[in-house]
């Protein structure tokens, strides 16, 4: 049984445990709160980054059970710790700058956690029973994630794999997109076109793109298989998708990945994942703002056409929103839990201002 330590004292660090406890020997925890040092988490010691560099060996792995992965992978780099893995989706996986390079050249703003969670999703429970929607891929994160994902699945045939993925985005340059890195910085409203298409030139067997405003797009009619949702930005584009798409869902074989769930701004999301809550189970919390869902059951188009967030009352409304924080604000960290807090607040003003 190998060793391994993980870094990430945390919540999603106890999920972890769990679940590779009994595949690997843990050693330790370690964490870079120093208040945690030499406590136990779970009956396990929590030790910092500097007596992890003097216990550290080649065949000893270190785990990063932590959303922080960008960071912390790069502190271990720079301590000399090249035997890394993630902690995703219920197992663990080595640190590479492949497949998902992508992130490395910081054109994403997905946590490298979220991409190995679309990377492995796509590789190992996606048979091509439907379609791959990618629906808010800005520069190609997700996009990318998705199609090395579908490369690597040996399930699949290879002719099932030809333009499975679908990705939408309106291509415009905003100010909330200062974090990702340009040659040249592009002006408001430019199109990013032609930088997505560069990230994922390799991969365009695999894609059909749909430039432009995704109220506008319609479906064909295809089953969907997995679909990813960061374009949830308003409640028109949320209405908007539920009814077009979420009625080609397959029951107990759909995934869909809420990116935005775990941010304050989107509080609608929070409410429609509620409202549906007898059609879906929530999965286990993918990283940074995701937590995706598994479809149960098929769900009635007169309840995919019903305008909730309009007509609930907001006395409901509200409950719907406290479910959701009751639900799924214990499974994470302190910073996820005032999103969801935040959320709320956005809510009530949201229902101050409804007619």
């Amino acid at each position: 049984m190998d060793n391994i330590v993980l870094f990430g004292a945390s919540n999603h660090g106890k999920v972890a445990q769990l679940n590779l406890g009994k595949k690997y020997n843990i050693m330790y925890f370690c964490d870079n709160d120093s208040s945690k040092y030499g406590s136990r988490l779970n009956n396990v010691e929590i030790i910092s980054s500097k007596q992890l560099s003097k216990i550290y060996n080649e065949q000893l792995k270190i785990v990063i059970s932590s959303q922080y992965h960008d960071e912390i992978s790069k502190q271990l780099i720079d301590m000399g710790i090249f035997n890394i893995y993630y902690f995703v989706n219920d197992t663990i996986l080595p640190f590479s700058r492949d497949p998902l390079k992508i992130q490395m050249k910081k054109q994403t703003m997905l946590t490298t956690e979220e991409l190995f969670y679309l990377y492995t999703l796509t590789k190992d429970q996606y048979i091509g029973e439907g379609e791959i929607i990618d629906a808010g891929c800005l520069l190609g994160g997700s996009t990318v994630a998705f199609a090395e994902g579908l490369i690597n699945n040996q399930k699949v045939n290879e002719k099932i794999k030809y333009e499975k993925i679908h990705s939408y985005d309106l291509f415009l340059y905003d100010t909330y997109m200062n974090g990702l890195e340009f040659e040249t910085r592009p002006n408001i409203n430019q199109s990013l076109l032609p930088a997505f298409s560069e990230n994922v030139n390799e991969y365009q067997n695999y894609l059909r793109i749909y430039p432009g405003d995704f109220l506008t797009k319609k479906w064909g009619g295809d089953n969907i298989e997995l679909l990813f949702i960061d374009l949830s930005k308003s409640i028109e584009l949320n209405n908007h998708l539920i009814k077009i798409y979420f009625q080609y869902l397959i029951p107990n074989r759909s995934i869909i990945i809420q990116q935005d769930y775990y941010h304050h701004y989107c509080f609608w999301i929070h409410i429609t994942m509620e409202y549906l809550k007898d059609f879906f189970e929530p999965l286990e919390y993918a990283g940074g703002g995701t937590l995706p869902f598994k479809l149960i059951k098929k769900i009635p188009l007169e309840i995919l056409e019903y305008d909730f967030m309009q007509y609930t009352p907001k006395e409901e409304l509200i409950e719907l929103m406290n479910s959701a924080i009751r639900k799924h604000g214990n499974k994470v960290g302190l910073f996820q839990r005032n999103e969801l807090n935040k959320a709320r607040e956005n809510l009530f003003t949201y229902l101050e201002k409804r007619k």
